[in-house]
């Protein structure tokens, strides 16, 4: 004899499993111009998801002061021909912000932290060097920029001339 308490709760576990399986795996948002700091869920995991099968790889390098107030340095973007299916680092969240503006009016927003710690063993962790990779697909990229979250303030912006290919 089946337990109807147990059937009902396999079904509705069931039914809810495939709600939220549908529900992240979703396209990206709509407006796909939109160019607002403020990433998301959907518009970062929508684009990443389609980054998969991209066989190039944007590199974004730079130092920050110990504060994360400053910006010291920043190297140029660079793309290389390699595969990633991911960003790194791949956090929902953080202090600054990469946004990627496609050609096709798409864009993308990556968060880091620029986090990095000592060698000791009382060594907090302090802003720093950091380095961000984005995998992209062979559209042109209009601009870069890096955004620190919290103020929107611009802290560094390339254009497609400044880019890098190796």
């Amino acid at each position: 004899m089946i337990n109807y308490k147990s059937t009902h709760l396999s079904i509705f576990l069931i039914t809810f499993i495939c709600q939220c399986s549908s529900t992240e795996t979703g396209k990206g948002s709509q407006n796909s111009a939109d160019s607002s700091p403020m990433p998301s869920k959907e518009a970062v995991t929508g684009k990443h998801e389609q980054m998969e099968q991209s066989k190039k790889t944007l590199v974004l390098q730079g130092i920050f002061d110990s504060s994360g107030n400053a910006l010291v340095k920043i190297d140029n973007p660079v793309i290389y021909s390699r595969q990633l299916s991911r960003p790194t680092p791949d956090q929902r969240e953080g202090r600054y912000m990469v946004l990627i503006n496609f050609s096709a009016l798409d864009s993308l927003k990556v968060c880091f932290d620029a986090l990095v710690s000592g060698d000791r063993k009382n060594d907090t962790a302090q802003h720093g060097f950091w380095e961000v990779q984005v995998p992209v697909k062979e559209e042109k990229i209009l601009f870069v920029k890096i955004i620190e979250v919290k103020t929107r303030k611009l802290l560094a912006e390339f254009k497609n001339e400044d880019i890098i290919t190796n």
